[in-house]
């Protein structure tokens, strides 16, 4: 992503060249870079924030607000308000990061989950390593929901993007309903499937909710 900036809550970006990246370990740290990210030069330098991973980030904004109410957990907080102020911490940080203009992507790992219909049968869903409660919350932050994986092709190992998952084997997915199902691995791709599925609802809606 161009003008990018890392928001390491955890150390994934040493084996990444030319990356620029900020160590943050506590939600107070999160706090101050959000200062940081209001000033002119560092908007002139960077376009994208990176959230690496949320999984660490949703945990230390927890921490934060069990500390702020001087308790030990988070249902200590009376009146169980304790959920209600994580969820709105989280929003109104993230909201105010893409109030400045930024683009902002969340990093999670992912893991294989396995749910239960209402008729008892089971099936498997690679999800993310978030806890559902926080996903949700980050789930309706979001554009995109995708999840980047190999798969062999032709006995090729290829880095793929899944934005629809159309077996629901993936929990995946995005507001635009023209985007094709899957892009290779790349920022120059995903902006071309997303270029491509603007120009697709413009055609179908008569350029009626379509802007520049």
């Amino acid at each position: 992503m161009p003008g990018a900036l890392i928001l390491a809550f955890e150390k994934g970006y040493n084996a990444l060249p030319n990356v620029y990246a900020q160590d943050v370990t506590t939600w107070s740290e999160m706090k101050m870079a959000l200062r940081e990210l209001k000033k002119p030069e560092v908007k002139e330098m960077f376009h994208s924030i990176i959230i690496d991973t949320i999984d660490v980030a949703a945990s230390a904004c927890e921490k934060y607000i069990v500390s702020q109410a001087g308790v030990d957990t988070l249902n200590q907080i009376p009146y169980g308000q304790g959920w209600s102020r994580v969820k709105r911490e989280l929003e109104d940080t993230f909201r105010s990061v893409t109030q400045l203009g930024y683009a902002v992507l969340f990093i999670s790992h992912d893991k294989d989950k396995t749910f239960t219909r209402q008729d008892g049968t089971q099936y498997n869903q690679i999800v993310p390593t978030l806890g559902n409660s926080y996903n949700l919350i980050i789930k309706d932050m979001v554009d995109i929901y995708a999840y980047a994986h190999i798969v062999i092709k032709d006995d090729v190992p290829k880095r793929v993007l899944t934005l629809r998952s159309l077996d629901n084997t993936i929990d995946c997915g995005t507001r635009f309903k023209y985007m094709i199902p899957e892009v290779n691995f790349s920022y120059e791709s995903l902006v071309e499937a997303l270029n491509n599925a603007i120009d697709e609802e413009a055609k179908n809606t008569g350029k009626e909710f379509i802007t520049d």
